[in-house]
């Protein structure tokens, strides 16, 4: 890992941690391991670092990285231009899912890393735990604060529209999805809900990002009745009308 000199630990309490990264990339789970492992005040996720106004006190920020599924050149170049955007503000980089990426994918996403944003540390964030060993990114000793932030101004905002639902047909959903960002280029960078299938007896937990999609057995803990039948897509230029529709024709 690659160091940085300095007179701050890396654990001091004052500095506070910014978790950001493409959406899906598994940010609000490094921040709760980050709390756990290394707790300190301040650790707070930002989707495009608009909301720094929040911190008043020297702070870092981290970028995760999703490294189960590389970039494909054409789809995905708004993504890879946000990504890039985000590094520039990152002082260092969590790599997170190894233990569900195949090796192939890690050496990609090392490539493009050394690529794009080479200067910065790395962790690995594996079976959602840090290395026993990691204190935390080494701290510069020019900590930059809120005045000196200005290079996410390019950073479009996401829009996020909600949907609640019945039972779905899963694969129609999808179908619909897929063919919005294949056919129409349109920018969906998240979909996630807890939602009742035709394919599936139990509720599900669709968990979506801009690269993949996964579906899990719903956790009994989060199957309350005001999370069941709320999807929520998420992305940039999003035609909500169109989504609307989409969504209504994989009803069951």
């Amino acid at each position: 890992m690659q160091g940085v000199s300095s007179d701050v630990s890396p654990k001091d309490s004052s500095v506070r941690l910014v978790i950001t990264g493409l959406p899906g990339s598994g940010k609000s789970r490094v921040m709760q391991s980050l709390q756990h492992e290394m707790p300190r005040p301040g650790c707070f996720e930002s989707q495009d670092l608009s909301d720094l106004n929040q911190v008043t006190l020297p702070y870092q920020i981290l970028c995760v990285v999703d490294v189960r599924t590389p970039l494909v050149s054409g789809r995905d170049d708004w993504l890879e231009a946000r990504l890039q955007q985000l590094l520039l503000c990152a002082d260092g980089i969590i790599f997170s899912f190894l233990e569900s990426a195949a090796l192939d994918d890690q050496v990609w996403w090392n490539k493009w890393v050394a690529l794009h944003a080479g200067h910065l540390p790395i962790v690995r964030w594996l079976n959602q735990s840090f290395p026993r060993d990691w204190q935390g990114f080494p701290v510069k000793n020019d900590l930059r604060t809120l005045t000196t932030k200005t290079c996410t101004k390019s950073l479009k905002p996401l829009s996020e529209f909600e949907f609640n639902v019945g039972r779905i047909c899963w694969e129609h959903l999808l179908f619909g999805l897929d063919s919005s960002k294949q056919n129409l280029g349109m920018k969906i960078a998240r979909v996630k809900g807890i939602v009742q299938t035709l394919e599936y007896e139990n509720a599900v937990t669709v968990e979506g990002s801009a690269t993949r999609w996964d579906l899990f057995a719903a956790d009994e803990k989060e199957l309350t009745e005001e999370a069941l039948g709320r999807l929520q897509i998420q992305g940039e230029d999003l035609d909500q009308i169109w989504l609307k529709e989409i969504v209504k024709a994989s009803l069951v």
